[in-house]
């Protein structure tokens, strides 16, 4: 499909908690539509590996689908998960969708006993319907358990003193004595498992799985020290070779999950990147005249590798000026990447942006198009 040379390009991620990036796209792109009518608006949702990169790919990919599986949730009740399909031989997974926060309250107790083994169901599925490659998005998960659910779910076993199975979670790891990758690396053998992550971390030690992220799932200031030497006993368990995965960028990334996937030679990549290319973002941009994208907060932590950073840095790469809007702004304007940035907060004062989203962002677009006055 050819697109005007001077069309304009909305491409936010999604506004954790309030609207998908679809839907995020659609209201900004009903803004430029007010305040620009003469002007084509092209909408490419982006995302990062966190929440939301399946409706991401699904709507961008022509002819990718989704099938639906039940599967054991973050504390095995059964949840309801979708698996997306580029193409019959093609997988994509989302952490989320099975074993998401999204699926309980978190809490001290949550954080020790949640798990990856929906997300592993998930990924074995894949395997057995002939998938020989699989997009697993690591994001908005429940767990601290190292991946070793997910691993459980692929048919590794993970044994204590007695020679019983473990329970699930991180905290049960330190109980761990025996590990056997054996029967989950068969499981993916000869299958091409690439891992988008949203964040850098390590699986271990002040900026690892536990402390960074255990907090938000619930982990008191005692539960992160306990999951923290937990996961350290994991690896301490591992050979010489795979010990050392756990300092991968990424490796802490959902819990630890990243550092399980790893261990069965998947590849850990920045999500936005990856997302980016699959979804024919360096195309689009040949006849964008200026780019819009956003997400629920524009911070330092944007600039860690979120999906509006690497637009702004395509942007950038190709003299494409890009514009971004936050549900909230603070960003020193000396680290901005981006040409200008519009606080939906300041927009809409005195309403609260997150009661009416989507008039928020129609706003915040149009106050952006008008900013521009006159353009060719």
């Amino acid at each position: 499909m050819a697109h005007s040379p001077h069309s304009i390009l909305i491409a936010p991620n999604a506004f954790k908690g309030t609207l998908s990036a679809y839907s995020a796209a659609v209201a900004m792109a009903r803004g430029c539509r007010s305040a620009a009518p003469a002007l084509p608006v092209r909408i490419l949702p982006v995302a990062d590996g966190g929440n939301g990169m399946l409706d991401v790919l699904l709507h961008s990919a022509a002819g990718a689908s989704f099938t639906t599986h039940i599967v054991p949730g973050p504390l095995g009740t059964p949840v309801t998960a979708r698996m997306g399909w580029l193409s019959p031989s093609h997988a994509v997974v989302e952490l989320a969708e099975a074993s998401g926060i999204v699926h309980l309250v978190p809490s001290p107790h949550t954080s020790r006993m949640a798990s990856s083994y929906g997300c592993g169901a998930l990924i074995a599925e894949a395997c057995s319907r002939g998938a020989q490659q699989i997009l697993v998005g690591l994001g908005g998960s429940s767990s601290t358990d190292g991946g070793t659910g997910l691993l459980a779910a692929l048919g590794a076993s993970f044994l204590d003193a007695k020679g019983a199975p473990l329970p699930p979670g991180g905290a049960a790891l330190a109980s761990l004595a025996e590990v056997d990758l054996t029967r989950a690396q068969e499981t993916v053998r000869g299958i091409t498992i690439t891992v988008a992550v949203d964040v850098d971390a390590p699986l271990l030690g002040p900026h690892g799985a536990a402390s960074q992220f255990g907090p938000q799932k619930g982990a008191a200031p005692e539960d992160v020290v306990v999951l923290d030497a937990a996961l350290a006993h994991f690896v301490s368990l591992l050979q010489d070779d795979l010990r050392s995965l756990a300092d991968l960028p990424g490796a802490g990334a959902a819990g630890g999950t990243g550092f399980g996937l790893a261990l069965l030679g998947a590849e850990l990549a920045p999500g936005a990147g990856l997302i980016l290319d699959a979804i024919g973002f360096n195309e689009a941009l040949r006849t964008a005249l200026l780019v819009i994208t956003g997400e629920g907060s524009i911070d330092r932590t944007t600039l860690q590798g979120k999906a509006p950073y690497a637009v702004a840095k395509r942007c950038h790469d190709h003299g494409v000026p890009c514009f971004a809007v936050g549900g909230s702004v603070n960003l020193d304007p000396a680290l901005s990447p981006f040409t200008g940035c519009v606080d939906c907060t300041e927009v809409c004062h005195p309403l609260n942006p997150r009661v009416a989203p989507r008039r928020a962002l129609r706003v915040a677009a149009a106050r952006i198009m008008e900013s521009l006055g006159s353009l060719p």
